[in-house]
């Protein structure tokens, strides 16, 4: 800033607008825009089909390439896979098949007594049983201190105004027309 004669100070135009806007960029071609990301994404997507026909190829030429040996070797690896999931499908089949007729002998939750470890029947066996006597010192029914000799407290309006479904509020309402009169 700088001083006039008379010890006024003077501000020195800083390049703004008046009213402190500030000039903007001039505006961008968003279809432009759009239409280049579009053309470079289809680059890409070019370029991936063509690498993975190429790895195709490739996979091929090395599968050619194998001595018998070797062919034999992969086709037993994957054939033991295959045999280690069908071993580990029938062990769980089986030991479903045993929790779910204990539970039934031994009068237990099936789903409990799954979720229990143990994969021998005598292990289920003791884990029904275990169950069972936890659940056989459990009472019924609740306990109750009066034994049921207090009665629900009465309803108001405000309560039912208050009912947020408006079916759910007709309803009460009509149960309680006495509140209304």
């Amino acid at each position: 800033m700088a001083e006039n004669g008379q010890g006024a100070q003077t501000t020195e135009p800083t390049g703004a607008e008046p009213h402190g806007t500030e000039p903007t960029e001039p505006e961008r071609d968003w279809k432009a825009e759009y239409e280049k990301a579009i053309a470079q994404s289809r680059k890409w997507e070019q370029r991936s089909k063509d690498n993975a026909a190429a790895a195709k190829e490739l996979e091929a030429l090395k599968n050619a390439s194998k001595t018998d040996a070797e062919k034999l070797a992969d086709a037993t690896k994957r054939a033991e896979k295959a045999e280690e999931k069908l071993a580990d499908y029938e062990r769980r089949a089986e030991r479903a098949a045993i929790v779910a007729e204990v539970a039934a002998a031994k009068g237990v939750d099936a789903e409990w007594l799954g979720r229990m470890t143990g994969d021998t029947e005598a292990e289920i066996n003791a884990n029904a049983d275990y169950i069972a006597s936890k659940l056989s010192g459990a009472p019924i029914y609740p306990s109750v201190p009066d034994n049921g000799g207090r009665k629900a407290a009465p309803i108001t309006r405000e309560q039912i105004d208050a009912i947020k479904d408006p079916r759910e509020r007709v309803r009460v309402r009509a149960q309680h027309l006495n509140l209304y009169k």
